[in-house]
């Protein structure tokens, strides 16, 4: 087997090491922007291999039902009550791990070469949106939003989310005038 195909599961493996993942829920940042990516990431890596081994996948992963699949996982895990239940509750803990890599990874490994240009288009528009809402939310709110962590945590996470809004934005933006320039 290809040296490739381990990716996604050792990633896996090391994003559940109790140290490492106690140190990245420890904040709200390395919880939802570090930890959450790194399970999709493993997710994508696995799916990419499983589609390599098992092209009929595509059929149950790729396209639409993968598409909303994606989706409603991550609307579920952006809403505050589940990032506090997967710190308080070894159920929502393990459900996480599974959901964010199968549910998500996966069929984005599977899937995301299917989607057009305006597919794709949608899903980077919500996403972006997302995390602009979440990012003003968590930035703004004068209140705690998620009880597992302090205001100041959520403030920054809040800011980190409103950078990476921007980061994506100009980098898709860099895309376009780079195409615009080389076509």
């Amino acid at each position: 087997m290809h040296v490739r195909a381990w990716k996604g599961p050792i990633l896996l493996i090391l994003l559940m090491i109790p140290q490492g993942a106690e140190w990245l829920e420890s904040t709200m940042t390395g919880h939802m922007l570090i930890q959450f990516p790194l399970l999709v990431l493993a997710g994508y890596w696995i799916g990419i291999v499983w589609k390599q081994g098992t092209p009929s996948i595509d059929n149950y992963l790729g396209g639409i039902p993968g598409l909303l699949l994606i989706i409603f996982t991550f609307l579920f895990w952006m809403i505050p009550r589940s990032l506090d239940q997967a710190i308080t509750s070894d159920f929502m803990e393990i459900a996480k791990y599974i959901t964010l890599t199968l549910c998500v990874g996966v069929p984005l490994g599977v899937g995301w070469h299917k989607f057009g240009f305006i597919v794709k288009g949608f899903v980077w528009i919500h996403l972006i949106s997302m995390i602009f809402l979440m990012g003003w939310v968590y930035a703004t709110s004068p209140i705690r939003v998620c009880n597992q962590y302090l205001i100041d945590t959520q403030r920054v996470a809040g800011w980190v989310l409103l950078g990476l809004g921007v980061a994506i934005v100009l980098f898709h933006m860099g895309k376009m005038v780079r195409n615009a320039f080389v076509e």
